[in-house]
């Protein structure tokens, strides 16, 4: 019995050891209800690397209003695009032109509210962003070393609770 349950942490070890985590997880949010301050809106979406905090894609558009004539944003056009954890900063040559995004709380995969500071500049002109929110398409998959841990761990119970025997003794 000792050696059975010997074998099996040694396999679990070994299991937990060759299994490599998972490459960063790519996780992508929508805009939801953006709002500028001349009543404009931002709509479209930007997946980010939440381990590394890297920009993978995004495409942003902004609407028109009788200063702006809106525009859309994507990472091919950039010349430099960074996602911090409260900041989504884009710059584009073409037209001096600048998104960005302030989160009110460090971005996580569950989403995060848009702060009252993110602005898109123009042309000359600028507007801030009122109201809104980024949520997430789907929840990320844990690594497989999550589910090796997990696997290990019910394992020990089972093992654990087989190798309890009540001996039953009358008097």
């Amino acid at each position: 019995m000792r050696k059975t349950f010997l074998a099996a942490a040694a396999s679990i070890g070994a299991l937990m050891l060759a299994s490599t985590p998972a490459s960063a997880t790519d996780i992508t949010f929508n805009l939801d209800n953006v709002k500028l301050v001349d009543g404009g809106t931002l709509t479209g979406w930007f997946t980010a690397n939440l381990d590394t905090f890297d920009i993978v894609d995004f495409e942003i558009t902004s609407s028109a209003n009788s200063t702006f004539t809106g525009a859309t944003y994507t990472k091919s056009g950039a010349s430099s695009a960074t996602l911090l954890p409260q900041y989504l900063w884009a710059t584009f040559s073409a037209g001096n032109s600048i998104l960005l995004l302030n989160f009110k709380d460090a971005i996580t995969p569950k989403g995060v509210e848009l702060a009252n500071t993110g602005y898109e500049f123009a042309g000359g002109y600028s507007r801030a962003t009122v109201s809104g929110s980024l949520s997430p398409l789907a929840a990320p998959v844990p690594e497989p070393a999550t589910w090796a841990m997990m696997i290990g761990g019910l394992a020990l119970v089972g093992s654990s609770m087989r190798r309890r025997k009540v001996k039953v003794s009358f008097a």
